[in-house]
């Protein structure tokens, strides 16, 4: 299609339909190319509903550019008045000058580091002296646990020997596991004799000065009956 026809006077300018028939250049004599009312009017839902009521295409573009031109007035205030709040703002006070350190104080000097200690030959001899004291003291102290020892075999023997002259029967000394065994054979006679009295075994303990526990076991170890019924508690005295 030639120019001269898509501007001849057939085509509705100015429309959607111009647009359709093949007015799509900007050499279009209406307010508003063909082009231009096609795309809006397809994408503009405002442009459509004015544009089917009837409204002239010179109204709708001058209203366009008065909306425009409000819309820049409007920015152009709001512009200004975002100048002004921040001619508005006090400027930040000065900072305080810092306050200059008080330089360090001078290191003072080392101390001399004493010298290494040295051994003398008076030292040798004083080590020595106090080795032979204590020496002598150590020998002194066996010594006497020597004679300490000796003097009390020599006791041992003539104790012996005095029994075996007036004949009585010896018997040898009596040390800490000697004892326990005749304190437990004591108990054990006294838990034969006392049983056979029908004493119950706290009656046993209390005369024999030890615990019901341990007479119970010693009469258990003995094979003998309890004294005390199996329905009560029963104390012989």
């Amino acid at each position: 299609m030639r120019t001269a026809d898509i501007i001849s006077d057939t085509i509705p300018h100015g429309t959607p339909d111009g647009h359709r028939a093949g007015c799509r250049t900007s050499a279009c004599p209406a307010a508003l190319p063909c082009r231009d009312v096609y795309r809006r009017y397809a994408g503009d839902y405002s442009f459509r509903r004015l544009f089917d009521a009837g409204v002239p295409l010179a109204d709708i573009v001058a209203a366009d550019d008065a909306a425009r031109e409000d819309v820049a007035k409007r920015d152009r205030a709001a512009n200004r008045a975002a100048r002004k709040r921040v001619a508005q703002i006090p400027a930040p006070a000065p900072k305080r000058p810092r306050r200059a350190e008080p330089a360090p104080a001078p290191l003072e000097p080392a101390e001399p580091i004493a010298p290494a200690l040295t051994v003398t030959p008076t030292d040798i001899e004083r080590a020595a002296a106090v080795w032979r004291v204590q020496k002598l003291a150590l020998d002194l102290a066996l010594r006497n646990a020597e004679r300490a020892v000796g003097e009390a075999i020599a006791a041992r023997d003539r104790a012996f020997d005095e029994h075996v002259a007036t004949g009585e029967p010896t018997a040898p000394a009596e040390g800490p596991r000697n004892g326990r065994r005749r304190r437990r054979d004591e108990i054990k006679a006294g838990v034969r004799a006392l049983h056979a009295a029908g004493k119950s075994d706290a009656a046993m303990g209390v005369a024999l000065k030890a615990t019901r526990a341990y007479v119970s076991m010693v009469r258990r170890d003995l094979g003998l009956a309890s004294n005390v019924p199996a329905g009560g508690q029963k104390v012989v005295a």
